[in-house]
């Protein structure tokens, strides 16, 4: 009986370690199971990532040629904003051009301005200096006339060189 007993404790012993086992192994499948489990949920956001980065490419592409039209566009409008800047350059030069032409006009301008003006002086300095020579001129012209009719009213005893016998005044009256 003893050996019985032995046999079942071996017995025991053995389902115990073999129930210790299954315990054991158990455990590791429900580790594997949660392990599979969020493999799968992985899996699924793996796939939901795929899906979005399929989703995505797509989208890619459908603007892929929308975008070559907008650099295309952005391209035409940086050559107008150059040409337009290039415009400008020009436009400023020739508005520093023409600010120097008009200063140098409007200083010649000024110095002919001057120069009129002091030729006005002069020319004015010049007409009062004639006026006064035409006063003393008038004066002379005054006093030789009165002398001339001085000379005219007194009687002379000239004669002519054809008619000796007739007095001058008598031909002037």
């Amino acid at each position: 009986m003893q050996a019985l007993r032995d046999e079942l404790k071996e017995n025991d012993d053995e389902l115990v370690k073999s129930i210790k086992n299954c315990s054991g192994l158990e455990g590791m499948l429900r580790i594997k199971e949660e392990e599979l489990e969020r493999s799968k949920g992985v899996k699924a956001q793996c796939s939901d990532l795929q899906a979005q980065v399929v989703e995505l490419h797509r989208q890619l592409e459908e603007w892929h040629p929308r975008l070559w039209g907008l650099m295309g566009e952005v391209a035409e409008k940086q050559r107008e904003l150059e040409k337009a800047e290039s415009l400008r350059v020009d436009a400023q030069r020739r508005l520093e051009v023409l600010e120097l032409a008009n200063s140098t006009l409007r200083d010649k301008q000024d110095n002919d301005q001057f120069a009129a003006k002091a030729k006005e002086e002069r020319l004015h300095g010049r007409v009062r200096e004639l006026e006064k020579d035409n006063t003393f001129l008038h004066g002379q012209v005054v006093a030789l006339e009165v002398e001339k009719a001085q000379l005219l009213a007194q009687p002379s005893s000239s004669h002519t060189s054809e008619f000796p016998n007739i007095p001058r005044a008598s031909y002037e009256e």
